[in-house]
C-alpha cells in the first residue's frame, strides 16, 4: 500500500470515529438529549426580563394583595404563589385576577399556620391577557398576619 492510499485511509478511518461519534436522535428525543445537538434548549422553564418576584407580609387580619401591573403590549405570567398565616389555628385563602376577572382560586381555607405552607406552581405559567394587570390576593387571615410569595414576570 503506498502512502497516497494509506493518507486516505487514515483519513478514512478518522472520519467514521467522527461521525460514528455523533448522537443521532429524533426530533421527539432532542428534549432528552438538550445541548447534545445544535438545537437550543427552549423547554427549559425560564422568566421574562421583568421580574415580579415578592414576599409580602400584612397588617394583622388583613388582606394581602400583589398587583403585577400591566405592561404594554405584554403579559403576566404567574409561575407560584405561596401563602401561610402566622399565627397558629388561622386560616384564609387565595384568589388570582385577571383584570377584574377571577381566574384561579385556591378554594376556601387552603391557606393555613401549618407546616409546609400553602404552595401551587404552574410550569408553563398562569397567564394573564395582554394589556391587563393581575392581582394575587391572600384574603385575610382569621387571625394575626398573612404572608404572600409571589414568582412572577411580565413580557
Amino acid at each position: 500500500m503506498g502512502i497516497r492510499h494509506m493518507k486516505r485511509f487514515i483519513i478514512g478511518v478518522v472520519v467514521s470515529i467522527m461521525l460514528l461519534s455523533i448522537p443521532m436522535v429524533s426530533d421527539a428525543q432532542k428534549s432528552f438529549y438538550c445541548g447534545a445537538t445544535p438545537v437550543p434548549c427552549s423547554s427549559a422553564p425560564s422568566q421574562g426580563l421583568t421580574l415580579s418576584n415578592s414576599q409580602t407580609t400584612g397588617a394583622v387580619t388583613t388582606a394581602v394583595v400583589v398587583t403585577l401591573a400591566a405592561l404594554t403590549g405584554a403579559r403576566a405570567h404567574v409561575y407560584s404563589i405561596e401563602g401561610r398565616c402566622n399565627t397558629a389555628a388561622a386560616t384564609s385563602d387565595m384568589t388570582i385576577a385577571d383584570g377584574g376577572t377571577t381566574i384561579w382560586t385556591s378554594g376556601p381555607l387552603a391557606v393555613t399556620a401549618a407546616a409546609p405552607q400553602f404552595r401551587r406552581e404552574w410550569p408553563a405559567g398562569l397567564t394573564g391577557t395582554t394589556n391587563t394587570a393581575m392581582t394575587i390576593t391572600l384574603a385575610a387571615c382569621t387571625a394575626g398576619t398573612g404572608t404572600l410569595i409571589v414568582q412572577a414576570d411580565r413580557y
